[in-house]
């Protein structure tokens, strides 16, 4: 049976909207002044075109201000390009602020979107490293005990998707036949009293993965 993942549902909340509501706003505007900016000057200046691009930007997030669990950034793209061109009317609504316009938005946005970038970096980086630890430390068990088919896991790197773990050890053994549980799953305590199984024990703290050959 084909079950729903957790993330996809859809929840009419006031406090998932709100969440998502703010998540959004962020990853558009990037800070609070630029939103003001925008926003403001679509009621102020009374141009169509101007007030038609704050709602065409929000239609665009329309569902995906119901799935609170699903907020991503890059979802943003399509309603970035409305907030690109309500930037470009208002840059050539008067001669002074074709120039005014652009140079404000650079000053709003550029140190907040290099902080974000240097905090993304920092943390993709370390989440990359956590996973090369977990795949290189399973590569050189596979390779020393080929014949194991049965794994069971008991945690995995905070930025590892659940697929990861399966994918890298379908990947590894080049093989069919894996069975694949986690350590707190009746499955996997099942798995656990077979004569040939592996228990992947994930240490976050210290980011260690300690491998548990179990050979009968």
């Amino acid at each position: 049976a084909c079950t729903r993942a957790p993330e996809y549902t859809l929840r009419f909340t006031w406090p998932a909207l709100a969440k998502t509501s703010r998540f959004y706003f962020y990853a558009m505007v990037r800070n609070f002044a630029t939103g003001a900016l925008l926003i403001g000057s679509s009621f102020v200046l009374r141009d169509r075109r101007l007030a038609f691009a704050v709602p065409a930007a929000a239609l665009f997030l329309g569902p995906l201000l119901f799935l609170p669990e699903r907020a991503r950034p890059v979802y943003v793209y399509v309603s970035l390009a409305f907030v690109g061109l309500q930037i470009a009317l208002l840059a050539d609504r008067w001669r002074w602020s074709r120039l005014a316009v652009p140079a404000a938005m650079l000053l709003l946005w550029a140190p907040v979107t290099w902080t974000r970038l240097r905090d993304y970096e920092a943390r993709e980086l370390a989440g990359a490293e956590m996973n090369r630890v977990w795949v290189t430390t399973l590569s050189s068990f596979v390779r020393s005990s080929p014949q194991t088919r049965d794994f069971v896991v008991d945690g995995r790197p905070s930025s590892m998707a659940a697929w990861g773990a399966m994918g890298a050890i379908t990947y590894l053994t080049r093989s069919g036949g894996i069975r694949l549980a986690s350590a707190d799953s009746p499955r996997g305590q099942a798995l656990l009293t077979g004569n040939d199984v592996a228990l992947l024990v994930w240490d976050e703290p210290n980011r260690t993965l300690h491998v548990s050959h179990r050979h009968r």
